[in-house]
């Protein structure tokens, strides 16, 4: 919700407070639309007049002091929006529940367009956990109406789906309403949620490719014991390689590896002899190792296509039928195909790999949108992804508006009682998260919250799901200035928070929240004895259009010192409520890196140069800034090394232009956190590396002595020594296809043997002296 809607809503939520016993009067008196259509627009309007004029001449007097001012703006968000003004909130609540009883006496045309915007953001103050389909409905269409005012649109509701994309073709408040029957998904049993009441099909079940042992290593994870998927994986005597639509298994036997199965588990789309009546697109992305279970992660799309005649040519009539290369007929002249429906879910196939020749596929399980993130906790998979709705929607139907699940094909929609919808959504997306029994596929539980994800975070007690949106807002009041009309605009950006609580696979949605600034990556999240602790990067702006009256274009301008950007680090509680923060952090600089380690936590900002902050957290209520080391460039992955020792892998750049000039490696002293310095840095000849941006594609390891990584001109393999800094170690170029395996690759020791593994081959060196011993093609 911008602040714009935020404003609005308050002022007239506490108009309405005013006129609670007005509204009860006239629904004794059966008067209690013209009270809503006439005296509220009235009080609300005078009401908001006068507030508008106060905040121009009060954004008038900033601007003719030459700026705006910052830690005004930077009191009035520093709460989330609906846990703002608690003193109003409950004294409201009886009389927002009487005015939702009045809507179905009022006249079905509704109030004014302007009215019912207003009670949908009243409706938006916090978010709404259903009970039933139809609310979930209802916060559908109240972002289609918000959608069809912000672009001028005043055509009736059940016009409005053709507008968006048939979304809501049949859109109406008062649709028939679910039966409590429908309030759990078809064929379930037991569990309150509708789903069959299990616990984690094996809780003892481990995962063997985690983050390695002593005699190999594996993903490199950000939680020691929960693991991340990924597209090659090792146990120590395997590689399980996704080459493209194969799924490769490999023994690691030093110059003896070899190939032992080619897999393939990827689909592309198909044809009929007339066309593309039907198809299926199955993509894999990630795959997990437990033991003698591979699990395969896919995006799988399919759609159904309609075939129309071209004018002139008869229904069912062939003509000009030619024959393609590979044999087959396909009618192509006498009529053309569109697609009329197209979905995509997640799926995780499970594979028995006990026979490494064979591997088996036992069972697949999914939930509806895209893939998003995943991981294996205590024999348990869990599953994340980001469900669209594109096609039409009907209120009576739940299935054309409700994420459903699957066990093989048969599909089941999420009981409502599952769907948390956030405050006030950006789009029509859900955030999907399922868990499932690593061993069988077994369904522990699901729970969706409309709103969507992007960043993915997990403790072994809780799941962080954070989603990045901005928001923009124009004043109500606007300004004569010569032959324009002047709109003052404000932008910023925010993260809307969500914990699931984990018990035994199952998941609840244990709290939401709004903060400011936007999350970097998975890293910036980390939650110790309680306490999540995170860093944003917040941007701020103002700015105003002019034009002309009875124009639609116009002119843009900055205010003066109105565009800012700085950091926070923020300490919540387990409701995500702040308890400690610093704020307003790095004027003009954002995080390229964060790494939490115990009771020390750091980051990267950067402009020009790189400071390194170090923070004690040891006190959540009251975090303290212990240095900002400045040194040039920025790291853009952090890693503790050693006792005392932080890598870093960033860009080198120049201290007067910020300009990059190529990568660089850095070893920070956290040995006395009030005095970091730089240990050793060591420029390199390579702009790029997946490792700057994907932490699976480095591998750290002091106990042998390794960094390696790939770049854009090999692979490079680094030690590292107090004395001496950063040494090579090998620098390994592979081979004439080497964007095969330079661009998805990964590395991994095992025993005395280092494999590189891309998509085409897998190489294997001597780990003493890095010489080629053989290289495998699949």
């Amino acid at each position: 919700m911008n602040k714009k809607d935020y404003q609005k809503g308050m002022e007239d939520l506490q108009i309405r407070k005013d006129l609670g016993e007005s509204i009860v009067k006239a629904l004794q008196e059966e008067d209690a639309k013209r009270v809503w259509a006439e005296e509220l627009p009235g009080r609300a309007a005078e009401e908001r007049k006068g507030r508008q004029t106060a905040a121009a001449d009060e954004r008038s007097g900033r601007r003719a002091a030459g700026g705006a001012d910052a830690g005004s703006r930077a009191a009035r968000r520093e709460r989330p929006f609906w846990r703002r003004g608690r003193s109003w909130a409950a004294a409201g609540c009886c009389c927002l529940a009487l005015l939702l009883a009045l809507l179905p006496v009022l006249d079905p045309a509704g109030p004014s367009n302007e009215l019912a915007d207003e009670t949908d953001r009243i409706l938006d103050q916090k978010p709404l956990q259903a009970k039933e389909y139809k609310e979930i409905y209802e916060k559908l269409a109240a972002y289609d109406r918000a959608m069809a005012a912000a672009s001028g649109n005043n055509r009736v509701d059940s016009d409005r789906a053709e507008l968006f994309g048939g979304i809501f073709n049949d859109f109406n408040l008062g649709a028939k309403e679910e039966s409590a029957g429908n309030a759990s998904a078809p064929g379930a049993t037991g569990g309150s949620d509708g789903y069959k009441d299990v616990g984690a099909s094996d809780s003892s079940y481990t995962t063997e490719s985690g983050g390695g042992s002593d005699d190999h290593s594996g993903t490199n994870l950000q939680v020691e014991g929960i693991d991340e998927a990924d597209i090659i994986k090792t146990d120590g005597k395997y590689l399980y390689i996704l080459s493209g639509s194969t799924l490769v298994i490999a023994e690691a036997k030093g110059a003896e590896t070899r190939v032992l199965s080619k897999t393939v588990v990827g689909q592309e789309s198909y044809y009929t002899q007339d066309g593309p009546e039907s198809g299926k697109n199955v993509q894999p992305v990630e795959l997990f190792v437990a033991g003698d279970r591979l699990i395969l992660i896919t995006n799988v799309t399919t759609w159904q296509a309609a075939q129309k005649p071209l004018e002139g040519t008869k229904e069912g009539e062939k003509a000009n039928v030619y024959t393609d290369t590979a044999g087959g007929s396909r009618l192509m002249i006498d009529s053309y195909w569109w697609y009329t429906k197209s979905e995509t879910r997640t799926e995780a196939a499970y594979y028995d790999i006990s026979f490494k020749t064979a591997p088996k596929l036992l069972h697949t399980v999914g939930q509806d949108g895209y893939y998003l993130n995943s991981r294996l906790n205590d024999g348990v998979l869990y599953l994340m992804s980001n469900y669209g709705i594109y096609e039409t929607a009907a209120a009576d139907q739940p299935a054309t508006y409700i994420p459903r699940t699957y066990d093989g094909d048969v599909a089941a929609i999420l009981p409502a009682g599952n769907i948390c919808c956030l405050p006030r959504i950006q789009s029509k997306q859900y955030l999907v998260v399922s868990s499932f029994g690593a061993k069988d596929g077994t369904h522990i539980g699901s729970s969706s919250v409309l709103g969507g994800g992007d960043t993915v975070y997990m403790s072994h007690d809780n799941l962080y799901v954070g989603k990045t949106i901005y928001e923009e807002t124009a004043a109500d009041l606007e300004e004569k200035e010569g032959n324009y009309i002047v709109t003052h605009h404000t932008s910023g950006n925010y993260t809307d928070l969500m914990r699931f609580a984990l018990k035994d696979g199952k998941l609840e949605l244990a709290a939401t929240n709004r903060i400011e600034g936007a999350l970097l990556n998975q890293f910036s999240l980390d939650e110790y004895e309680g306490n999540l602790r995170l860093v944003t990067t917040v941007n701020y702006n103002e700015y105003e259009t002019l034009r002309e009256e009875g124009s639609t274009g116009g002119l843009y301008r900055d205010l003066p010192d109105s565009r800012r950007n700085y950091n926070n680090l923020l300490i919540l509680n387990a409701d995500l409520e702040e308890v400690g923060s610093i704020k307003e952090l790095a004027e003009g600089e954002q995080v390229y890196s964060v790494r939490f380690d115990g009771t020390t936590g750091y980051f990267v900002t950067f402009r020009q140069v790189d400071p390194l902050f170090t923070v004690d957290l040891s006190d959540p209520k009251a975090p303290v800034i212990l240095s900002a080391l400045k040194i040039p460039g920025f790291s853009q992955y952090l890693h503790p090394y050693s006792e005392g020792l932080l890598f870093g892998l960033g860009m080198d750049a120049d201290e007067k232009t910020g300009r990059t000039n190529g990568m660089k490696m850095t070893m920070f002293n956290v040995s006395n956190p009030a005095d970091v310095t730089e240990q050793h840095t060591l420029l390199l000849d390579t702009y790029w590396s997946e490792a700057l941006y994907n932490h699976k594609a480095i591998l750290v390891s002091e106990s042998r002595d390794l960094i390696a990584f790939p770049s854009d001109n090999g692979f490079l393999i680094y030690g590292y020594s107090e004395e001496n800094g950063f040494y090579e170690r090998g620098k390994l170029v592979l081979g004439h296809e080497y964007w095969k395996d330079l661009y998805n690759s990964r590395c991994f020791y095992i025993g005395d043997c280092f494999y590189i593994c891309g998509m085409g081959s897998t190489y294997v060196f001597s780990l003493s002296d890095f010489t080629q011993l053989v290289r495998v093609e699949y």
